[in-house]
């Protein structure tokens, strides 16, 4: 069902909730005069897909395609999204790659997902269909997010966001 729209890729129903209507927060560290402290910031939201090639393209031809339907159809059609980023995955793992999107806030979300259901976004999702496979590619939000290191700790960068 390659004409399903962004809303339904963006968590396949039960996996995410990418029209929640809770903005994440996130704390961001601010150095002032005394010293370093956290200071409490709307959050951008990440999110992640996990994408699949179509039969009979080798890994080069996906990755190639893909970078050149980011180039002209993602940076034009979301110029919002302040980070697209495409990795493509090990040859024994069940997924061809993955992208990272970092979205200012949750109405820039939501009005991806009712931009695909126009014909320009139709037209958008079509070509996504011709390399990837759609239908086996789910696209999950993050919550909650740290690093944890032996040098730093642990650096809450997303505190848990409730459901």
């Amino acid at each position: 069902m390659c004409e399903a729209s962004l809303s339904a890729a963006c968590g396949r129903g039960e996996r995410a909730d990418c029209r929640g209507s809770e903005i994440p927060r996130e704390y961001t560290k601010l150095t002032i005069a005394n010293g370093p402290r956290l200071a409490m910031v709307a959050a951008m939201i990440k999110t992640f897909t996990l994408v699949k090639k179509k039969p009979g393209l080798s890994d080069a031809e996906f990755f190639d395609r893909w970078m050149q339907h980011t180039k002209k159809w993602d940076l034009a059609d979301h110029p919002y999204i302040s980070l697209n980023r495409l990795i493509i995955l090990g040859p024994d793992d069940p997924y061809t790659g993955m992208a990272e999107n970092h979205w200012p806030d949750e109405a820039s979300l939501v009005h991806a997902a009712g931009w695909y259901e126009k014909p320009e976004g139709k037209a958008h999702w079509a070509d996504l269909c011709t390399f990837m496979d759609m239908d086996n590619s789910p696209t999950v939000r993050v919550r909650g997010e740290a690093e944890v290191s032996e040098s730093k700790g642990i650096e809450v960068l997303l505190p848990l966001a409730k459901r």
